[in-house]
């Protein structure tokens, strides 16, 4: 198996239509620079945000557990995108064609070099480890975040933080989260996938902080099972790897 390297997956008036009810879904409009749409970002763009304090940029999660989410983040973007399915409990490509996305064209082609297909949890295993730099990379390039150099408490080691340039944004996935999960809707499939993956890292109790942890893991539960095998083999292997991860005394 080969490593890869990777790098991304509007108002009318009242007088003139939406250009998407113009031209069709499939439109494409180029906005103004601004801070970034929270709807734009992709499923791992926004399990980045929330393992990230939105104001210091530090991690609020051991950086393990992070990339183990993230790698199957970026795992289930394929699988949203139809790209990928799962067949006898291993990740097979369904369509070849790239999602117009450095990062996950990248895995795509990953995917395609392999002679023979894997399962979900050796992908996870398999891409984990600097997975978090290459979602950082995509979002530093789209100005969700900055990267800052520090030190750590040792004054040895430098440590790197991804500051968000707009707290309002950084802040915004938990913020949709939580209007989601007190709504009382049922999720749509990508906020089903984040929920599940925030909970396989142990990330839920940063949440909801006006909902308990029992109603947390409650609604997490009623998502898993909305998802189809080739997401609910994803974040089961995320939450294998991290279980092995804490069973094996990692502490990065």
């Amino acid at each position: 198996m080969h490593a890869g390297h990777a790098g991304r997956s509007v108002r009318s008036t009242a007088v003139e239509p939406a250009p998407e009810e113009r031209y069709g879904a499939r439109c494409t409009i180029t906005p103004r620079r601004r801070a970034p749409r929270l709807r734009s970002l992709l499923l791992a763009d926004e399990f980045f945000l929330l393992g990230h304090d939105e104001n210091t940029g530090k991690t609020v999660v051991r950086e393990s557990f992070l990339e183990a989410g993230l790698a199957g983040a970026v795992l289930a973007e394929l699988a949203l995108a139809g790209r990928t399915d799962t067949k006898a409990g291993r990740i097979v490509v369904v369509d070849r064609h790239a999602v117009s996305d450095d990062l996950t064209d990248t895995l795509l082609a990953d995917l395609l070099r392999e002679r023979e297909s894997h399962a979900a949890r050796v992908w996870v295993d398999h891409l984990r480890e600097g997975m978090r730099g290459r979602v950082a990379g995509r979002l530093v390039a789209a100005g969700v975040v900055t990267p800052v150099v520090g030190r750590g408490l040792t004054l040895r080691r430098p440590t790197l933080r991804y500051q968000a340039t707009d707290p309002i944004v950084g802040s915004g996935p938990r913020v949709r989260l939580r209007y989601v999960m007190k709504s009382g809707r049922a999720p749509d499939l990508a906020t089903a996938t984040l929920v599940t993956l925030v909970r396989a890292v142990n990330l839920d109790d940063l949440l909801v902080l006006d909902l308990t942890r029992q109603q947390i893991r409650d609604w997490a539960a009623a998502a898993l099972r909305l998802l189809p095998p080739a997401l609910l083999d994803v974040v089961r292997a995320v939450a294998a790897v991290v279980e092995t991860l804490i069973y094996t005394g990692d502490r990065r």
